[in-house]
């Protein structure tokens, strides 16, 4: 199915998708054809979904979109932080994502391979703490509000 088609079937939803039929150009992952795993109203849910299907099939190209955005874009780029410049993550804008009480409107966030070669599922970087302006206070192991 075409994007333009889940948009319809799946208004206002966050969509777990599987890319049949895409490519690469200038560092954008072109997604031609997708087929639709699941829809939620909520992110977490769909995140959820997204981590259980790519630690099980982490060769399939799954990703996680709202169907309020009229065009899917996902950026390419080298993943650089523990593995060093490793492997490939996408990297993909998020309309609204909610990550415990915090919101974060028009955030980028990036998806790559993480558990085969490190054995985690998710990182929290710096970009997140910027944007939502906390502070790891590492010797009382909290997180404080700039």
């Amino acid at each position: 199915m075409k994007w333009s088609e889940a948009r319809v079937q799946f208004p206002d939803r966050w969509v777990l998708v599987e890319a049949i039929s895409a490519y690469s150009a200038n560092n954008i992952r072109n997604i031609e054809e997708l087929s639709v795993i699941n829809d939620y109203e909520d992110t977490k849910l769909a995140w959820d979904a997204y981590k259980k299907h790519h630690s099980s099939e982490p060769s399939r190209e799954y990703y996680i979109f709202h169907t309020a955005n009229e065009n899917i874009e996902v950026q390419e780029q080298e993943f650089i932080g523990i593995g060093g410049q490793s492997e490939l993550s996408f990297q993909q804008p998020v309309h609204s994502l909610t990550l415990d009480h915090h919101i974060l409107n028009d955030f980028v966030i990036q998806l790559g391979q993480t558990k085969e070669p490190y054995g985690f599922d998710e990182i929290l970087g710096v970009d997140f703490l910027s944007t939502l302006q906390l502070n790891i206070d590492f010797k009382d192991m909290v997180v404080r509000k700039s």
